[in-house]
This record gives structure tokens, C-alpha cells and sequence, in this order.
């Protein structure tokens, strides 16, 4: 794959330069400035799009999800997790990023059954062990996710101060 600041080009993505865009767009210079990266991040969605084959490892896919997310690209984001959901059956954050996707990252819009499932998540000794995992389920159900919706949710729902 050639890069530029035009963005991927096409094809199909490895494996090995997905994580590695997906990790540039976890550097905290770019999470800053969402302006100037949106259109990558477009780009780097559309590209991902031909990659939903490759099996990634629900550790490796954390940093792939987080760039997902800040660019709102759910339908991608579905894709993935329900691919590893299909390979891993037993891999509890997979399903947890399925919910993410439905719910475009809005905790308010999730289903009792839902609720249910990030509880279950939650207690479970595997996503306890986890710190990521478990962190991602926290900044979920806080409303402190990375896309603009989340913190514009986050504003809206934080106690007044009385003054």
C-alpha cells in the first residue's frame, strides 16, 4: 500500500497497515484536530471496508475500532466485529463493539437485551482482566467515547455547577 496526504490508496489492506494507520490516528496530535484528519479518516474507512477478511485479534482491533469510531463509520465498525464475532464466537468484545455500532455510539439507544449483555460483559472475569476492554465498556456507557456525538452528549447529560 502507497500512502500520502492524500490518504490509502486502493486495494486490499494488510494487516500489518492497518494497525499501523490505525495507530496513527491514535496519536494524540491527530485525536486533537478532527478537522484536519476527517477526510483521511474517511478514506481510511472506505479502504478498511476491503479489509473485513483479514482476522485480527480483538487486542489488535481496539486501536482499528477507536479510529472507526472518531470518524463514525458504524457500518464498518459492524462489519468488523460481526466478522470476529463469527471466528471468536466466545469473544465477549466483539459483541460489545456489534452494540457500539448499532447504537452509533450512544448508550441511550441500546435495547434491554443490550444492557443486559454490557452487564454480563462487565462481571465477566475475562473483560475484568482486560484493562483495555474494560475501559472502552466505561467510556461507552460515560458518554466519553472519542467521536464529536458522544462529548456533545457528555456536556449535556454533566450535573450543573451551582454557583
Amino acid at each position: 500500500m502507497q500512502t500520502s496526504a492524500e490518504g490509502p490508496k486502493s486495494g486490499s489492506p494488510s494487516k500489518p497497515e492497518i494497525i499501523a494507520i490505525a495507530s496513527l490516528f491514535a496519536a494524540e496530535d491527530v485525536r486533537a484536530d478532527q478537522k484536519a484528519t476527517s477526510e483521511l479518516a474517511w478514506k481510511f474507512s472506505a479502504w478498511l471496508r476491503n479489509a473485513t477478511h483479514i482476522v485480527l485479534s480483538i487486542a489488535e482491533f481496539h486501536s482499528v475500532a477507536d479510529a472507526i469510531v472518531r470518524g463514525n463509520y458504524f457500518d464498518v465498525l459492524h462489519t468488523f466485529a460481526t466478522a470476529g464475532k463469527r471466528r471468536e464466537p466466545n469473544g465477549r468484545l466483539w459483541r460489545f463493539y456489534e452494540i457500539v455500532a448499532r447504537t452509533k455510539n450512544n448508550p441511550d439507544l441500546m435495547s434491554v437485551g443490550e444492557e443486559n449483555d454490557i452487564d454480563e460483559m462487565r462481571c465477566s472475569p475475562a473483560i475484568g482482566q482486560n484493562r483495555h476492554g474494560y475501559s472502552r465498556i466505561d467510556r461507552y456507557l460515560n458518554n466519553t467515547g472519542d467521536d464529536r456525538e458522544s462529548r456533545r452528549r457528555a456536556r449535556r447529560t454533566a450535573p450543573k455547577s451551582s454557583i
